[in-house]
């Protein structure tokens, strides 16, 4: 989808559908283990840029990606 409109919209109707999906007993679009997928590849690219070096998702432990 082509953005149109600012980041914080975006984050915001992200949120709303997400919430929505929940309310009405359905899966949303965006599972669960996609949000966490996405979040274990930002962790990784922070500890790559404060270590100066490669971080693989594998080597991320459940305690440092929660």
């Amino acid at each position: 989808d082509p953005v149109s409109d600012s980041w914080d919209n975006s984050v915001r109707r992200s949120v709303e559908a997400i919430l929505s999906a929940f309310a009405a007993g359905e899966e949303p679009e965006t599972g669960l283990a996609q949000g966490r997928e996405t979040v274990a590849v930002i962790e990784a690219a922070y500890r790559s840029a404060e270590q100066g070096k490669t971080i693989r998702l594998e080597d991320l432990d459940e305690r440092s990606a929660a």
